[in-house]
């Protein structure tokens, strides 16, 4: 399903909250999630935001219309809202209501130095553990068992996690799975190689790093209106258009 771009006003100080709990690459898709269960009757307190960002995110047409439907059920009730009011109010709501509760135990495991290192580069500065509990609970879902026994690591680093239990569990499930259907013995820091081999490519070939070069580009625009007005705005849109809008 195509996504379009959409900005939208937010309080730096929820964003910030938002962002210490949430590792990169799964923040918009919380959103998108609670939006999709959201009730269109939700009634919605105005804003009265002042130290304000841009916030882009990429939403089907369908998460837009889930908007402009909340938006006119609370115009019904005499209550005008805009769509970073939406946003806001459910980021918010994640914030307070949706963040996992973690009951943690402390692992380590085996890993590729080299893959490490790669791993570093592609969390872009989001915690390890909350990214890979993440992927594990939402996008692994086939493991590449012929990866899983034959692989091993030519620079050995131990990498000491503090990992969620029910991760653990759903790791231990997939283990006895191999292993019933291997008759071999799967330890797992080979289960732990693969996922974050997988979990590597699946960061790199997010379109999260396009919209987190976008957000940039919105926060150079306020710093330039600030600075030289809606002309200055005005000129550089100009010449968006003129050297790149107009290539054939």
């Amino acid at each position: 399903m195509t996504k379009t771009l959409s900005g939208f006003s937010i309080e730096k100080a929820i964003i910030e909250e938002f962002n210490k709990h949430i590792p990169r690459g799964y923040r918009f898709r919380k959103i998108r999630e609670y939006l999709k269960e959201m009730k269109i009757s939700t009634v919605i307190k105005p804003r009265n935001a002042k130290d304000v960002a841009i916030y882009p995110i990429r939403l089907s047409e369908e998460d837009s219309n889930k908007i402009n439907d909340v938006i006119h059920f609370n115009s019904q009730k005499g209550i005008k809202l805009s769509g970073s009011d939406i946003v806001s109010f459910i980021i918010g709501e994640i914030n307070e209501h949706q963040i996992r509760v973690r009951d943690t135990m402390n692992t380590s495991f085996i890993i590729d130095e080299s893959v490490y290192f790669e791993l570093i580069k592609a969390l872009k500065g989001s915690t390890i553990n909350l990214s890979f509990e993440e992927y594990v609970l939402n996008d692994y879902k086939e493991p590449n068992v012929e990866y899983i026994l034959s692989h091993k690591p030519e620079i050995k680093k131990t990498m000491p996690m503090l990992v969620d239990k029910s991760v653990i569990k759903k790791l231990d499930a997939i283990k006895a799975e191999i292993i019933e259907d291997t008759g071999k013995n799967v330890p797992r820091s080979n289960l732990f190689r693969d996922i974050i081999y997988q979990m590597i490519r699946h960061l790199n070939n997010s379109d999260e790093e396009v919209t987190q070069l976008q957000n940039r580009i919105f926060e150079d625009l306020d710093a330039l209106k600030s600075i030289g007005g809606h002309e200055a705005i005005r000129e550089i849109i100009n010449k968006i258009k003129n050297d790149y809008l107009l290539e054939t």
